[in-house]
């Protein structure tokens, strides 16, 4: 079996409440939180991780069944040798992927989220020369905002009656 390098998660990999992009767990040190049973190429177990236990650095991942049903499987390489263990929900420790730096889909959204506020409130911040998300760049914005909305309405109203007229 030849298995590539993949860094690019195009799957998401449910770790119990935390969902992670495939691609946030290669390169990063799974530990097992039970018993893991572990596999050859040949599909054969070849022996088995205790609970506490580092399973390896993540190779890469496989999803067996592509487009049926995602069945992960990480991929490890130890000196040339690859050894493979399946993804279940619960059997390694997330707060030791966080560590290592792995972000969950949740927490990517919720950073996007804030720095899209911020890059709303940064234009007014640069244009009147204040710090980055003052409360009066941000009350001045609001200002504007509605004060556009209402006008816009006001403009709209008044081509309304002149096309009834």
């Amino acid at each position: 079996m030849v298995v590539l390098k993949n860094s690019i998660g195009a799957v998401s990999v449910s770790f119990g409440a935390n969902i992670f992009d495939a691609g946030q767990v290669v390169d990063k040190t799974l530990i097992a939180r039970q018993r893991v049973t572990v596999i050859n190429s040949a599909g054969n177990p070849i022996g088995y991780v205790a609970a506490g236990q580092p399973v390896g650095v993540v190779y890469s991942w496989l999803d067996i069944k592509p487009g049926v049903r995602n069945e992960i499987w990480w991929a490890f390489n130890q000196n040339g040798i690859f050894y493979y263990v399946k993804h279940a929900a619960g059997l390694f420790d997330i707060n030791v992927l966080k560590l290592q730096g792995a972000v969950t889909l949740e927490d990517k959204y919720n950073a996007a989220i804030e720095q899209a506020k911020a890059d709303s409130r940064g234009w007014l911040s640069k244009l009147l020369g204040l710090p980055a998300g003052s409360d009066v760049a941000a009350g001045f914005t609001n200002v504007l905002l509605y004060g556009g909305l209402i006008a816009a309405g006001v403009y709209l109203v008044g081509v309304y009656i002149k096309k009834k007229a």
